[in-house]
């Protein structure tokens, strides 16, 4: 299955790792650039640049984000392509 997964903290991360074990396919969105570095091994799966290219490309989305205020940002407040 083509999984995206929107937040890469400390439980983003270790759902990557665990979907990449059992063979899905995963794409990764994060709204901070710079925690792009860290996290699972770059050629398991792919940084998607825009948060509206993963939820298309993707099957099934899962979001890992901090609190309701995160999720406003993301959600409600950005634009497809950002």
């Amino acid at each position: 299955m083509k999984i995206g997964i929107v937040g890469t903290g400390r439980m983003g991360t270790a759902i990557v790792q665990r979907l990449l074990d059992v063979g899905h396919e995963v794409n990764v969105w994060n709204r901070t650039v710079d925690k792009r570095a860290r996290g699972t091994p770059r050629q398991e799966r792919e940084w998607t640049p825009t948060l509206g290219e993963l939820v298309n490309d993707s099957e099934v989305v899962i979001s890992f984000l901090l609190d309701n205020g995160a999720v406003e940002r993301v959600v409600i407040s950005a634009p497809t392509d950002s």
